[in-house]
């Protein structure tokens, strides 16, 4: 077990010294306030589709990426149909609060991006 400990840290510590390896913010932000119902990969989730009663957007779709900037802002801060205003932090996390206009740029930066993997 003694040794066990320092090779952990050792092999977590070499994983984040490797440039690219950490996440972006907006990556971050994603995966925290995004996930649960569009996807790690923008697949969308089968389960929130039946909670919700529709079918939540596919985010690495050609037609989400055909969509403008204002447009994928304007859902983001406001919300549209089921889809309330987005959140930053985990869904479970009490006391969220709202993406902020300075972080949504990198979000659809980010968003745009999923289409590509």
């Amino acid at each position: 077990m003694k040794i066990f400990v320092p090779l952990t840290l050792l092999a977590v510590s070499a994983l984040l010294a490797v440039p690219g390896y950490a996440a972006s913010d907006s990556e971050k932000l994603y995966e925290n306030s995004c996930t649960s119902c569009h996807g790690s990969a923008g697949e969308g989730n089968r389960i929130m589709d039946q909670f919700y009663k529709v079918r939540i957007p596919r985010l690495n779709s050609a037609d989400v990426e055909k969509m403008t900037d204002a447009h994928l802002t304007n859902v983001i801060l406001n919300g549209k149909r089921k889809m309330p205003p987005a959140m930053a932090a985990i869904p479970t996390t009490l006391h969220r609060t709202k993406i902020t206009a300075e972080q949504v740029p990198g979000l659809i930066v980010y968003v745009r991006t999923l289409n590509k993997k």
